[in-house]
């Protein structure tokens, strides 16, 4: 690993489930991958939702190579899993009564919304 990332992000078993993260937190880099490619946050923009994030930090988990593919992959299948789930719980009586803020969200972007997209403000 790059020393200057290594500073930043750490692959351990038992912590994130062995997923590479950012150290001393539990933010794994497929968030920070998520967060800027899929919900279009600037590493900035992710700092300031996150503030105990660092600036340095984030562009780290965002220059990790090393894992690229399988963070991809993850990404993936965790939206195959909500996917799945939703299929088998069939649908829900609270289901219309989501803002459309909700509809056409990845399972991976849904569930990591900025406060300020949050149905509940």
């Amino acid at each position: 690993m790059v020393p200057v990332i290594a500073e930043y992000i750490a692959v351990k078993a038992g912590l994130c489930g062995g997923k590479p993260h950012i150290v001393g937190h539990r933010v794994k880099v497929q968030h920070v991958a998520v967060w800027h490619e899929r919900m279009g946050m600037s590493p900035e923009e992710i700092v300031a939702t996150y503030p105990s994030l660092s600036l340095p930090a984030v562009y780290a988990a965002l220059a990790f190579p090393a894992h690229r593919p399988q963070i991809d992959a993850d990404i993936e299948a965790d939206d195959r899993f909500v996917a799945e789930m939703k299929a088998q719980a069939g649908p829900s009586s609270s289901a219309t009564s989501w803002p459309s803020v909700w509809q056409g969200r990845s399972a991976s972007t849904w569930m990591k919304l900025r406060p300020a997209e949050s149905p509940r403000g």
